[in-house]
């Protein structure tokens, strides 16, 4: 980025204030240029306009990039996008309270690279879109005009935003909601109005920090910042009503339609229903340590052969419901899983199939069982699951239909993955996130069985 550009960048988030009425309809877009600063001021200037009047997330898809980085204490939490998608950390824990109001959340980039074309291409972007405009809140992504599958994240949400020079972007796009193109420079930057007279992106942070008059979400009376646990009850306060309010939405308009679009439906509307209940498990007092656990993963550190995607088959609030009909030969289906969740306070089931390292294979997987007649019409959700419960490592293959006979009378639903050389590891559940692990650690506790945490490692039989 050159000198002359840096020295425009606040009258740039003043640009994205003007355009901001264009998004009033929506509930989700994408801000794209090839400055991925510009980008990101542009989004803030929408996002506090629009957060006047309701809920903003503004979610860095770039990487560090230092308007919204300002606005994130790194030391806090490392956690971001990149995280949740990739690992299954939990959008509550990332999301970062940006304004006094508590109506303005940074969602930053995380440990790992977010610019990466398996999370821009994720279905996820499309449920979670849906689910801010069920709400009537609005989601920002920022990105860099020339990153691998922005095409597909476009078809995601509900528009673009092109900000600065954005030349050969996403040419089978529909027309964008607004264009921000070179702007005039202004006698006083809007930026030094919205943060306290902070010139540039260095400043944002000391700016909000020293504010007398900050609201009690971002400091306490002697000027220090708000302890950790307050911040995240405030935003785990705000993303629950999101979400619960959400998931009412998505479920009724769901029995309206029938069974129109009744795949998308399923996935937004499972979406929404583990989205409330990490909110509610977060916003709850912590249970005692004997009754939900807090959970470690074992093997952190073992990044070969994860098997993180799976296909799922069901959902229902008994077992028995989500076992798969009797005229389905279940010998042909590999890794079939039940996994016992937590959602708003009731046990939950969820049925999959398959434990694959790509989506693709996942995919391949749910075709087969589609032309197969085995999926129902809200079935076949292509889920990422990268952990389990490890109940034995090194079986023998052949031993291992008597060992998950012997879990199964104890009501302990396993599975086995190949580790080779003839070998097997016994698995139970599959979970998209830690925090979803720890209902069945508790039904492990209570058989006996010290619940061990783990990625998932193996290969379907």
């Amino acid at each position: 980025m050159t000198e002359s550009a840096a020295g425009t960048l606040p009258v740039w988030h003043d640009e994205g204030r003007r355009v901001a009425s264009a998004l009033d309809a929506v509930g989700s877009a994408l801000v794209v240029g090839r400055d991925p600063e510009i980008a990101a001021w542009v989004a803030l200037g929408i996002a506090r306009a629009q957060a006047e009047q309701r809920r903003v997330a503004v979610a860095d898809l770039v990487g560090e990039v230092a308007p919204l980085q300002a606005l994130v204490d790194r030391d806090e939490d490392p956690h971001g996008i990149s995280d949740s998608f990739l690992y299954g950390v939990s959008l509550n824990k990332i999301a970062r309270p940006a304004d006094a109001a508590g109506n303005l959340f940074v969602l930053p980039s995380g440990s790992e690279a977010v610019a990466v074309e398996e999370i821009f291409r994720s279905d996820r972007w499309r449920r979670l879109a849906s689910g801010f405009r069920e709400v009537g809140a609005l989601l920002l992504l920022v990105a860099h005009a020339d990153t691998p599958g922005l095409d597909a994240l476009a078809t995601s949400v509900d528009g673009v935003v092109l900000a600065g020079d954005a030349s050969g972007a996403l040419p089978d796009a529909a027309p964008p909601l607004a264009v921000v193109g070179a702007p005039t420079r202004r006698p006083r930057p809007s930026v030094g109005r919205a943060i306290g007279g902070a010139k540039d992106a260095r400043d944002v942070r000391e700016a909000r920090e020293s504010r007398a008059d900050a609201a009690e979400s971002e400091t306490i009376a002697d000027g220090t910042r708000t302890p950790p646990n307050r911040l995240a009850a405030y935003v785990v306060a705000a993303v629950a009503l999101l979400a619960l309010v959400a998931a009412g939405v998505l479920f009724a308009r769901q029995r309206a339609r029938g069974d129109a679009g009744p795949r998308m439906a399923a996935a937004v509307s499972d979406s929404a229903r583990r989205a409330a209940a990490d909110s509610a498990r977060a916003a709850a007092a912590p249970p005692p340590p004997d009754t939900l656990p807090s959970l470690a993963v074992e093997n952190a550190a073992d990044t070969v052969d994860r098997a993180m995607y799976t296909v799922q088959t069901n959902s229902a609030s008994t077992e028995t419901s989500v076992q798969l009909p009797a005229n389905v030969d279940r010998a042909t289906l590999p890794a079939q899983v039940i996994a016992p969740v937590l959602l708003e306070n009731r046990p939950w089931f969820y049925a999959y199939v398959g434990a694959f390292r790509t989506r693709e294979e996942a995919e391949a997987l749910r075709d087969s069982l589609a032309s197969r007649r085995v999926l129902g019409d809200e079935s076949g959700v292509v889920e990422r699951t990268p952990f389990a419960f490890l109940i034995a490592d090194s079986v023998p293959a052949a031993q291992a239909p008597r060992r998950i006979a012997e879990l199964e009378r104890r009501d302990i639903p396993s599975y086995p993955l190949a580790r080779g050389n003839g070998l097997v590891a016994l698995y139970s559940g599959a979970f998209r996130t830690q925090d979803e692990a720890a209902f069945h650690a508790r039904t492990l506790q209570s058989a006996g069985i010290r619940p061990r945490l783990v990625y998932r490692t193996g290969r379907s039989l």
